[in-house]
């Protein structure tokens, strides 16, 4: 009889995966929709400000804009 070796790529993609879902709770991340009603602007105003290079950090993910609600909060007391 032949024991397996444990899969450690498996074990690290695990940890990996909760390590990003732990972070998301602490700093969820918003998508356009959601970030224009936390900072109390329209979609247009956002989308002007990213184009412009003049608003809050974003980022994007399979051709998505998202935005962590941290940088929002900073964002929103200029700080």
């Amino acid at each position: 009889m032949t024991l397996k070796k444990p899969n450690l790529n498996h074990h690290r993609a695990e940890q990996r995966i909760i390590a990003q879902q732990s972070a998301e709770q602490e700093n969820p991340r918003l998508n356009v929709e959601q970030a224009a009603r936390f900072l109390g602007v329209s979609v247009s105003t956002l989308n002007r400000w990213r184009g412009d290079k003049t608003g809050p950090e974003w980022i994007k993910l399979g051709g998505r804009v998202y935005y962590h609600a941290e940088d929002l909060r900073t964002f929103a007391t200029g700080a």
